[in-house]
């Protein structure tokens, strides 16, 4: 299974640079799941992309950095379009949150695979190499579902914490894992994320991609553009917010005139 997240270029019937939006049940879910849900993700392929950047050599993102900027592509950005490719992004770890500050963002789109199998096939992208990082495998060599290069003659076997990069001019694909395609809650589980980019993204960005400078980062509409934040990298501006930053304001607005305490409410210890 291959689901795409971040940007998109919408439809090759309708095409429409944006956020995608492939959540069943969308409208049963609260604003706030959706946003939380957007940032995670982009947080996690911030965290994969500054891996790459640190850990493969420079000829693996040398000309994708050169499509990103040539062509004014927004960076994963959890959909909120902050016009930079920088921002802090958080990883849990255990019961921890670790906050990379500052640090670069992720590339526009990519896939969240789970299970994912392929045959031998090649593929154009508008940049030379993709990327696949296996994040957790529950089942060892003998159960498959390895990748191969067969230009080369090359498998490279999956295991958990496994990063990949590939041509996808290359032949590459996957063999089979140990378990049934028919099953829809195999024993069996490796799950990873992919940066991949389609070719029409760019094209698409170009003609439609102002109308997403142009949306109010408010989901509810109730709070205009001059009195909302600019927009971050986090959490979307929701009505919820607009309430809660009006009730702080309001506390220490009370605070100040002495509402809330006086000397009298003062008890010496």
């Amino acid at each position: 299974m291959l689901v795409q997240v971040g940007y998109t270029a919408g439809a090759r019937s309708r095409p429409s640079f944006n956020w995608v939006r492939n959540l069943l049940r969308r409208q049963e879910l609260s604003p706030e799941f959706l946003a939380s849900s957007d940032y995670q993700t982009s947080c996690l392929f911030a965290l994969a992309w500054n891996m790459i950047r640190a850990r493969l050599p420079g000829a693996v993102t040398a000309d994708w950095i050169e499509f990103l900027r040539s062509n004014g592509l927004p960076a994963m950005d959890a959909g909120i379009g902050i016009g930079g490719t920088k921002g802090d992004y958080v990883i849990r770890f255990g019961d921890e949150e670790v906050t990379f500050h500052e640090a670069e963002l992720a590339p526009p789109t990519g896939l969240l695979n789970l299970n994912y199998s392929r045959a031998i096939h090649w593929e154009h992208q508008p940049h030379a190499y993709s990327v696949q990082w296996i994040i957790d495998r529950t089942h060892g060599e003998e159960y498959g579902g390895h990748f191969y290069i067969s230009s080369y003659g090359v498998r490279i076997i999956n295991t958990t914490d496994t990063l990949i990069a590939w041509r996808p001019t290359d032949k590459h694909g996957t063999s089979f894992a140990a378990f049934s395609p028919t099953d829809p809650d195999p024993d069996y589980e490796q799950v990873g994320i992919c940066f991949v980019t389609s070719n029409r993204l760019a094209t698409v960005f170009q003609r439609y991609g102002s109308a997403l400078h142009q949306q109010n980062p408010t989901d509810a509409g109730s709070q205009s553009s001059e009195h909302s934040p600019a927009p971050q990298f986090g959490k979307r501006w929701t009505a919820e917010d607009a309430a809660a930053e009006e009730a702080a304001q309001e506390f220490i607005l009370q605070i100040v005139e002495g509402v809330l305490m006086s000397e009298s409410d003062v008890v010496d210890v």
